[in-house]
């Protein structure tokens, strides 16, 4: 994918936080003589941390208890749908998160994790990064990108994306972006709709200028992006109904939606991905030479497994335009 970067700055997607790994098993941080909460018979990480005289001053897990007498809500996940919050608790004392509460809430919108608490009993809480001298404020995370299995219970830890810099001396930004798999191959504008094409030094300027596109602030979050074409239409890759088209701004937090990706670490294991911004688990594919935004497995034919990965990964490119 071709793209000419007008940002200036980076963006931390997510929370100020320890390694994904870490968070699946429990962030701990000991002081001297801190109070913790009552222990009970089995004794978890902070339990004994304390019974040694130096306990826990802070205790962030998304997966489970760090106290054995610990009931109470590990993380708060925020949906885009309608903007709601909830909790995500223990399944019991002392136990792993109800991840299902996590599922069923989330179910057919995007959901992000906006706060950790601190089981501690301390109110050293984890909160979204507020703006600082490279931009605006940190997003959340996206609360299902990492889900492990602990114990024998599903529950999700923190994933923290590679940051997306882009910028005019910028070595990410100046790189190649198409198809990975077909890499004579480039995202192109096709009328009202998006597919990948063959796209040479001898192609023709119309061709090469729907094969650039203008990577600005994501219209609905300017922690993502949103493409614009550079043929001087001044049209944005949007959904619809999974299928990318190319169409004007028409000023609705719809199209905003519609028109928003987060880069991600390529599903490839290399390069980038963009997830779609109220879709997480869907990814800009190329499926049949067309566009769409595509999971992986499902109902629809582009959701096909065989070449997912491959196919949902993108490298980024000097413009052709």
């Amino acid at each position: 994918m071709t793209v000419r970067p007008r940002l200036r700055h980076a963006k931390r997607a997510l929370l100020v936080l320890a390694a994904a790994t870490a968070l699946a098993v429990g962030a701990l941080f000991a002081g001297a003589g801190a109070a913790t909460p009552a222990r009970a018979a089995t004794q978890l990480p902070c339990d004994i941390y304390a019974a040694a005289g130096t306990g826990c001053v802070a205790a962030h897990s998304t997966t489970r208890a760090l106290y054995a007498a610990y009931n109470g809500p590990l993380y708060q996940v925020k949906r885009t749908s309608d903007g709601t919050t909830t909790n995500i608790s223990t399944l019991s004392a002392g136990g792993y998160a109800n991840a299902a509460a996590q599922d069923s809430f989330c179910s057919g919108t995007y959901c992000t994790i906006t706060e950790i608490y601190d089981q501690s009993g301390h109110g050293n809480n984890l909160t979204i990064g507020p703006a600082g001298g490279n931009g605006a404020a940190d997003i959340g995370a996206n609360a299902a990108a990492l889900p492990v299995m602990a114990g024998g219970h599903k529950v999700y830890g923190v994933y923290i994306s590679p940051a997306w810099v882009t910028g005019t001396t910028t070595p990410a930004a100046s790189r190649p972006a198409l198809s990975r798999r077909v890499p004579t191959w480039w995202p192109a504008a096709r009328t009202s709709t998006v597919g990948i094409t063959s796209v040479t030094s001898s192609s023709s300027s119309t061709l090469k200028a729907n094969a650039t596109w203008i990577v600005e602030p994501g219209l609905a979050n300017s922690s993502c992006i949103s493409f614009k074409t550079d043929n001087g239409s001044g049209d944005y890759i949007r959904h619809f109904d999974f299928q990318l088209f190319l169409e004007p701004n028409d000023g609705t937090s719809q199209f905003a939606l519609d028109a928003t990706f987060c880069p991600r670490a390529g599903n490839s294991g290399s390069n980038y991905s963009f997830m779609s911004y109220n879709y997480s688990y869907k990814y800009i594919r190329h499926f049949n030479f067309v566009g769409y935004i595509a999971s992986d497995g499902g109902s629809n034919a582009w959701d096909a497994s065989s070449l997912w990965q491959a196919d949902t990964t993108w490298l980024v490119a000097s413009p052709w335009a």
